[in-house]
């Protein structure tokens, strides 16, 4: 699981939400970037253009849109209802569970996880120094390798290195 976990701070993403549901129809991609820095999107610059190079598109007008379906509102309420699910089903996953967190996350909290991985049979969590909530995205490579040492010590079948 990577920077989620039962008790997040939703409300820590509250002004990038509200940001990412606004009308980009009228901005350019440079000026949809500046907004997003404006609006407190971490990354920098580089980071949050390839970004939303990636979560845009230009439509046959010439106007820019974001490629995912803004028609349909996301049900957070759900979406944290399975989270807050996760504390009372935790002593029964029978698998080994990481739960990776970005230090900069203003989304979960060491004790959060901590506390978590603690209900696992097998829970283990770790930070990624330097990296936010998009742990992916501020630091892949720690992320990849993080990844990589849990799966080779967790699959007796896979070679190691």
């Amino acid at each position: 699981m990577i920077d989620v976990a039962p008790n997040v701070d939703f409300g820590a993403v509250g002004p990038m939400r509200h940001f990412m549901d606004r009308p980009i129809a009228d901005l350019s991609l440079d000026q949809l970037v500046d907004a997003a820095v404006s609006a407190g999107a971490r990354g920098g610059r580089e980071r949050i253009l390839y970004r939303y190079c990636h979560m845009t598109r230009i439509d046959p007008d010439g106007r820019l849109a974001w490629r995912q379906d803004r028609t349909r509102r996301r049900d957070y309420e759900h979406l944290l209802g399975k989270l807050a699910d996760l504390t009372g089903l935790a002593a029964a996953i029978a698998c080994p569970v990481l739960v990776v967190r970005g230090e900069r996350s203003r989304v979960l909290t060491d004790e959060k996880v901590a506390a978590f991985t603690a209900r696992c049979r097998d829970g283990r969590w770790l930070t990624i120094v330097g990296a936010g909530h998009n742990v992916q995205e501020d630091e892949p490579l720690a992320l990849a390798n993080t990844l990589r040492q849990f799966l080779s010590h967790q699959m007796p079948w896979q070679s190691r290195p």
